[in-house]
């Protein structure tokens, strides 16, 4: 009766192994998904804005571009300047004309302003959260990493992961961010891309 009991022990504590793997297996997934469509979205609206630097120039930056500019420009002012006296004296009370064609290029210049600042507020939320996603997928991956040092969880990685590899992929771009960003000190800096990189080695040898 005691064996019994024993045993019966055993098998609960490895079923709640086996799903608290399961359960940081998912996890990893989720994150992952998520981090990868959330750099999806970050370079499309990335696109955007390199578009939007690389338009044609409208027709008041092809008049700026173009030659004698400061004397058409002089011409204009002093013309302007005329016209405006020659319409207050004829109009006492100082009527003004609505707006003309050649204002309307400057309204939807600042409509489009407005529009890349949203892109860019947009693009920079966006850009912290994937960096948040992609930093727990990170420590997820390492977890999962060592976990599969055990023959039970490397088989169920095998199993409950569509693609194994992905593991190897997203270490090793945690390994190049901390090379580009060493947040602690040189010595444990090193001693951990050490620890990550024996993982990853570990990782390509059986999966």
């Amino acid at each position: 009766a005691v064996v019994s009991t024993q045993s019966t022990g055993e098998d609960v504590l490895e079923d709640r192994n086996k799903s608290s793997v399961e359960l940081i297996i998912q996890t990893f997934l989720k994150f992952h998904s998520s981090s990868n469509e959330l750099e999806k979205q970050t370079f499309s609206e990335a696109e955007y804005l390199c578009m939007q630097e690389g338009e044609e120039p409208t027709e008041v930056e092809l008049e700026i571009e173009e030659p004698g500019l400061e004397k058409r420009e002089s011409n204009s002012a002093s013309t302007a300047a005329k016209s405006e006296e020659e319409n207050n004296g004829d109009d006492p009370f100082g009527y003004k004309e609505s707006p003309t064609e050649s204002q309307k290029p400057a309204d939807n210049n600042n409509k489009n302003s407005e529009k890349v600042k949203k892109v860019v507020d947009n693009m920079i939320a966006k850009a912290g959260e994937h960096m948040e996603e992609s930093m727990i997928g990170s420590y997820l991956a390492l977890l999962i990493g060592i976990l599969t040092k055990e023959e039970d969880h490397l088989e169920m990685v095998q199993k409950l992961m569509p693609e194994p590899k992905v593991l190897i992929e997203v270490l090793k771009k945690f390994l190049q961010f901390m090379n580009m960003m060493s947040l602690t000190s040189a010595a444990a800096s090193k001693s951990g891309m050490q620890q990550i990189r024996s993982i990853v080695h570990w990782l390509n040898a059986v999966l």
